[in-house]
């Protein structure tokens, strides 16, 4: 033990952060040399690169848990600052610049807005009324391989982003680059707000270095968000943001924020209740908290009659995919424990189950806010969705709440978390029976955990 003890230093463990980001780096690197395609056909599709894929996500989960490992104890052993910092950027460099050059390897789903996106750009086809079929022809068509009978699901921002990346060029491959440049911003922005988020909250300098080195060299994160260019991290710039700006008290760049981020993907309106409820709730004057309500619902509409102008105007048409999304899509396999059991007592259609959730998240929020606990409110109503209201769960969903949700949970269970979504479905299917117990008994512990905090004191969270 005394061994050890002197083994303990900030030096060593300044050594090991280091060889383990370089391992970090180094599975990403095998990634792109042996598993992404040069062809742009995503690896997941192909049975020999999928038997590679599951063997990196097993690196990954290892290398995860020894970065937890070392930082878990630090609070008597940490490097100095300026140490950390460079080490902690410096590996989040080679990581970023690493999926720079990697082509999406676990979902097509870039290719598929692309291929949309160019519709639009150089055919002027509505994308939200055309399908993926009607382009196949197009050169940018073969690596869609699914998904090509929907319509464009997404927000008018995200439609114009991948329109105007579309329209830059005819080569996929720039396309895609573009595309990976715009991610690699939103990534930076994101970990700049949360170090800010963590500054506010005046969390010790070790707790935040832990947070920021666990965020930014998370093999889930750089997978989801900068190999395979998921657009849920605009989500999480939206909800960082707000959740920001909340805490500066500044609740009109609150809304914004979530208004904005809605236009991406529109999970993010559900949530506008959340800074609406501590503006009415402030000592600003009446007057000023009517005008910055309904100036922030007059701006959205305005800006929903001009995003979709390029599209045929805000029409019932130009959600017609999102909808369909909403009343059809879902599959056994793709149920997490929680919503099995429900649908399985109930009967519930898909689009039932998702109401549901959707009703339970709204109570669930509204609990939250009178317990005066905004963080809880921003993560729980979705963590019951994804576990209890969701007949289509996808790990790249989980990107939503990660970063809020590192702020009070445990290390180990920001980890395991982690875990669990970068290992599916390659290794985990939702519904596979062996999650079962393991499943109840974590909802058993995450309700307690979550009551616990709930009923806490009613200070801020």
């Amino acid at each position: 033990m005394t061994d050890l003890k002197k083994f303990d230093t900030p030096v060593n463990r300044l050594i090991l952060l280091v060889l383990t980001g370089l391992g970090i780096v180094g599975a990403f690197v095998y990634q792109l040399a042996f598993i992404a395609r040069r062809d742009f056909y995503v690896a997941h599709h192909f049975a020999g690169l999928t038997d590679r894929i599951v063997i990196v996500v097993y690196i990954l989960a290892a290398l995860l848990v020894a970065l937890w490992l070392i930082l878990r104890g630090t609070g008597r052993t940490l490097p100095d600052g300026k140490w950390l910092r460079a080490v902690l950027v410096g590996g989040c460099a080679l990581l970023v610049l690493t999926a720079l050059f990697t082509h999406p390897t676990r979902s097509q789903d870039v290719y598929w807005n692309l291929l949309l996106g160019k519709g639009f750009s150089h055919y002027q086809m509505n994308p939200y009324a055309t399908r993926a079929e009607t382009l196949g022809k197009d050169t940018w068509a073969y690596p869609v391989l699914i998904w090509k009978d929907v319509t464009m699901i997404y927000g008018p921002i995200w439609t114009m982003l991948v329109g105007a990346a579309s329209a830059l060029t005819d080569s996929l491959g720039t396309a895609l680059f573009t595309m990976k440049a715009v991610y690699a911003g939103v990534f930076a922005l994101c970990e700049l707000l949360f170090w800010k988020i963590t500054g506010l909250l005046d969390l010790s300098e070790n707790r935040r270095y832990q947070l920021a080195f666990l965020l930014a060299w998370n093999p889930f994160v750089i997978q989801i968000a900068l190999v395979d260019l998921h657009n849920d991290l605009f989500l999480v710039l939206s909800f960082l943001a707000s959740y920001y700006f909340l805490l500066k008290k500044n609740y009109g760049l609150s809304m914004l924020a979530l208004l904005l981020g809605g236009f991406i993907k529109y999970v993010p309106w559900l949530f506008l209740v959340i800074p609406a409820y501590y503006l009415l709730r402030g000592n600003s004057k009446a007057a000023q908290k009517f005008n910055i309500i309904a100036g922030t619902g007059a701006f959205g509409a305005l800006l929903a009659w001009l995003l979709f102008l390029p599209f045929g105007g805000p029409k019932l048409g130009n959600i017609i995919g999102f909808t369909d999304q909403v009343e059809k899509l879902g599959m056994a396999s793709q149920f997490l424990p929680g919503t099995e059991l429900l649908i399985g007592l109930f009967g519930f259609s898909y689009f039932q189950i998702r109401l549901y959730g959707i009703v339970a998240a709204v109570a669930l929020m509204l609990w939250c806010l009178y317990r005066n606990k905004p963080l809880l409110a921003f993560t729980v109503p979705l963590l019951f969705i994804f576990f209890f209201g969701t007949p289509w769960f996808q790990p790249w969903y989980g990107l939503w709440v990660l970063p809020l949700l590192a702020l009070y949970l445990p290390l180990g269970a920001l980890v395991a978390f982690s875990i669990f979504l970068l290992a599916t479905p390659e290794l985990l299917s939702p519904a596979d029976a062996s999650l079962l117990i393991p499943a109840v008994i974590l909802y058993l512990y995450a309700a307690r955990y979550f009551w616990r905090l709930l009923t806490a004191k009613k200070t801020a969270a």
